[in-house]
């Protein structure tokens, strides 16, 4: 009865140390996604009544992304319709502006679309053309939409305004780098010369060692079982 009862503990033992070994190692390799500096922009729903003026058509569009000082990481897809080019385009809700990005096209016309990428400042056309803060600013406002065209409405199809998001500024300039000479390294407070980590290190090594625990841990138990 003793033995069973040190198995039970061991086995629970075991699996609390895989547990944690797990969740260290899954945040020391977080998933790869958008910028972690920037602000989701949830999904959002894409319709011909949306479109200035609205049109009839059967048609539908969806669009999600990330938004951060340097970069718009899209997500777009579109059905029902033969499309030919889809924009980002500065513009209040109600009115229609000049296209600042391009997220498809132009094309000859295709049924169903699903372009995903990146923006960035290179990738700017029109009044926004090298500037990228100008992006971000409308988009503090409000006044970025999502446009897709298509052969039967070359205007626009399907349509979303981008709800208003103010992203977090890019991080500050290291004293001593902003303009001029690069600046004279300094040496390590600590005295190693060892170079700072992305601050994961530790957590992969407390996974290591959780593992290292709970392989032990399982081998004991293995063992306690083959004696009783």
């Amino acid at each position: 009865m003793l033995a069973q009862s040190k198995s039970r503990r061991s086995a629970w033992f075991a699996v609390l140390l895989l547990a944690l070994a797990g969740i260290a190692l899954v945040l020391a390799n977080p998933t790869p996604g958008y910028a972690s500096h920037g602000v989701a922009i949830p999904q959002l729903t894409l319709l011909p009544g949306n479109e200035v003026p609205p049109v009839e058509a059967n048609a539908i569009g969806y669009f999600s992304g990330n938004a951060a000082y340097d970069q718009l990481v899209f997500d777009l897809s579109a059905d029902g319709d033969t499309f030919t080019a889809a924009h980002i385009h500065r513009g209040a809700a109600g009115t229609n502006g000049d296209v600042v990005a391009v997220l498809f096209g132009p094309h000859e016309g295709q049924t169903y679309i699903h372009p995903t990428g990146i923006i960035r400042e290179a990738n700017l056309v029109g009044p926004f053309a090298g500037n990228f803060k100008m992006l971000t600013d409308a988009l503090a406002k409000g006044e970025l939409y999502v446009n897709v065209h298509s052969v039967d409405h070359p205007g626009g199809v399907v349509r979303v305004q981008l709800p208003a998001i103010i992203v977090p500024p890019p991080p500050p300039t290291p004293t001593g780098t902003a303009t001029g000479a690069p600046a004279t390294p300094k040496p390590p407070v600590t005295g190693t010369g060892t170079v700072a980590d992305d601050g994961w290190a530790s957590t992969e090594l407390l996974g290591g060692v959780l593992l290292v625990l709970a392989a032990g841990s399982f081998a004991t138990l293995m063992a306690v079982r083959r004696r009783s």
